[in-house]
């Protein structure tokens, strides 16, 4: 069983377009369901929610969703503040437009998120050159912090198992690192 969840604008820096990222692998941690919306076209339900491209690294941290079909398949991961992984295309067309839809995601698809969740803890989004300070956390032993991330990364599913189990998992750890650290906890 996957963390994430299957598929189911304020700020003009970070409006989401759509065609910008068709095809795309996008991770969504939508924050909040907006019922009707007042738009310049009518009023619209829409979803509020930060955005990671994994295909570009392109990250939008306060995007308002607005596509019908991407709300429908957003908007239940808000209530578990869950997140959601899929492949950005179109539906269909039935009625003019074509609609924006996120297809499952697979093993692969998981694996790329796991890795980058593993390099960006949850809720700490922000430039990528500019590094994001977080509180210090208590470990079960010494963990030597490491600048870069190590060749050929480490295995996503020790990652998560860390992540889990609120292990001090910090971005650029060595395989070796990650290892101390679960056999420290008894992971």
């Amino acid at each position: 069983m996957s963390q994430f969840h299957q598929p189911g604008i304020s700020d003009p820096d970070e409006k989401f377009v759509a065609k910008d990222h068709n095809g795309h692998l996008l991770l969504f941690f939508p924050t909040q369901f907006q019922s009707q919306v007042k738009t310049q076209h009518g009023d619209a339900d829409a979803v509020a929610t930060k955005i990671v491209d994994l295909d570009t690294g392109r990250i939008l941290d306060n995007a308002l969703i607005f596509a019908t079909a991407l709300v429908t398949q957003l908007k239940a991961a808000v209530a578990e503040k869950g997140m959601v992984l899929g492949r950005l295309g179109q539906g269909q067309n039935t009625k003019g437009n074509p609609p924006w839809l996120l297809s499952p995601h697979t093993a692969e698809d998981v694996a790329k998120a796991e890795a980058w969740l593993a390099a960006n803890p949850r809720n700490q989004f922000g430039n990528p050159s500019t590094p994001v300070a977080s509180e210090p956390q208590a470990t079960a032993g010494p963990v030597a912090p490491v600048a870069a991330p190590a060749a050929g990364g480490a295995d996503p599913a020790l990652v998560l198992k860390l992540v889990q189990a609120g292990a001090p998992v910090q971005p650029g750890m060595t395989q070796a690192q990650l290892e101390q650290v679960a056999a420290l906890l008894g992971i």
